[in-house]
């Protein structure tokens, strides 16, 4: 029975060769747009205490990312990626749309106030972008720590703001 589940994703012959080949995900980034990418973060100012130094962490040759804290992630997600990536995969907005709401709902959820409201509406957000990116990654991609996304909303409508109970201050 066809499906058609992550049919761009299936194997293809190759008109030349004859041989089969694996297209590429459709979040895949080329060398240009990772080196791009990284050298957009590298220039970036930031505000003092706003995160580490990312012209730091950055190497443009290979491009890459390294040595980040799991603060300098949580910057990335909530500000920086959305921003980033809004010229990437250009033909497929849902999962650049998908992002920006992942982006959103960390940053309603790591507000100082929380709303009852917003957060209810960003827990059916996050669903909905959960669901779009499974049309996009393999299932490996979905771990424990992605599910825990989806009940994230939850715990702060019943203990409140994140704030106080994060453990970023312990990790410096």
């Amino acid at each position: 029975m066809d499906a058609s589940i992550h049919s761009g994703q299936w194997m293809q012959v190759d008109g030349n060769t004859g041989r089969q080949i694996k297209p590429k995900a459709s979040f895949h980034l080329d060398k240009d747009e990772k080196r791009q990418f990284c050298q957009i973060l590298k220039d970036l100012k930031l505000p003092t205490s706003f995160s580490s130094n990312l012209s730091n962490i950055i190497t443009l040759n290979p491009p890459s990312l390294h040595s980040l804290k799991s603060h300098d992630y949580h910057v990335l997600v909530e500000f920086l990626l959305p921003i980033l990536l809004q010229h990437a995969f250009s033909k497929h907005r849902d999962l650049r749309r998908a992002i920006q709401q992942l982006s959103l709902f960390f940053n309603i959820l790591c507000s100082k106030v929380l709303i009852q409201k917003d957060m209810q509406r960003a827990k059916f957000m996050v669903a909905e972008a959960l669901c779009v990116l499974e049309k996009h990654f393999p299932p490996s991609f979905f771990d424990i720590s992605i599910h825990l996304m989806v009940h994230l909303a939850d715990e702060a409508l019943i203990c409140g703001p994140v704030g106080p109970r994060w453990m970023y201050p312990f990790e410096w």
